[in-house]
C-alpha cells in the first residue's frame, strides 16, 4: 500500500519464521523508493496469518482508504484458532505501525482475500469492498464508520482526531 508520504508499506504472509518467532503472523517493511529496497523487516505481532493451526498462511486484503493527509490501512485475514474462517478486518491509522480496531465481518468460511476502496467524488466514495472466499465467491461493503463500531484490540490507540470527525 502506498502512504500518504510516498513510502511503501509491505504486508505479506510467511511460509517460515527465524528460529523462536512465531510463524503464524505477517512480515511487514517499508519502502522509500518505490519498492526497490525494503527496510525494518518485521513481525506483526498482532495481525495473524490464517488459522492459527497452520504456519502456511492465507493470502490476505490490504489498502489504504483515499483520504488525504491520512495513513489508514485495512487489513483482511481469517481470525481462528483452526481453519479458515471469522474473516476480520482490522484498521490502522498510522500506516501500519498499529493496529488498534478489528471486525468481524464472516462468521462461517473464509478463505483468500483481497480489499479495494472507493474513489473520491464517485458513488463509491466512502466505502470499503471486501471479496473473499467462502464456498464460492462473496463481497462485502462497508465504511469506516461500520469499523469503528468494532473491538479494540490492545494494539495501539484509536487517534484523538477520529472523535473530531
Amino acid at each position: 500500500a502506498e502512504l500518504s508520504d510516498g513510502r511503501l508499506y509491505y504486508n505479506s504472509r510467511r511460509h517460515w519464521a527465524p528460529e523462536g518467532e512465531n510463524p503464524r503472523r505477517r512480515w511487514t517493511a517499508l519502502s522509500k523508493d518505490g519498492g526497490k529496497t525494503w527496510k525494518d523487516l518485521s513481525i506483526c505481532e498482532i495481525l495473524p496469518d490464517g488459522p492459527q493451526n497452520t504456519n502456511y498462511g492465507c493470502m490476505a486484503g490490504l489498502v489504504r482508504l483515499p483520504i488525504r493527509g491520512r495513513d489508514i490501512l485495512i487489513y483482511s485475514n481469517c481470525d481462528s484458532p483452526e481453519g479458515r474462517r471469522l474473516g476480520t478486518v482490522w484498521a490502522s491509522f498510522d500506516g501500519g505501525k498499529t493496529w488498534p480496531l478489528k471486525r468481524l465481518v464472516q462468521k462461517g468460511s473464509f478463505a483468500y482475500s483481497s480489499l479495494a476502496a472507493g474513489r473520491p467524488k464517485t458513488k463509491s466514495q466512502g466505502w470499503i469492498y471486501l471479496h473473499f472466499e467462502s464456498d464460492g465467491s462473496k463481497v462485502a461493503r462497508f465504511n469506516l464508520s461500520w469499523l469503528l463500531k468494532g473491538t479494540k484490540t490492545g494494539h495501539g490507540k484509536l487517534p484523538k482526531w477520529l472523535s473530531n470527525s
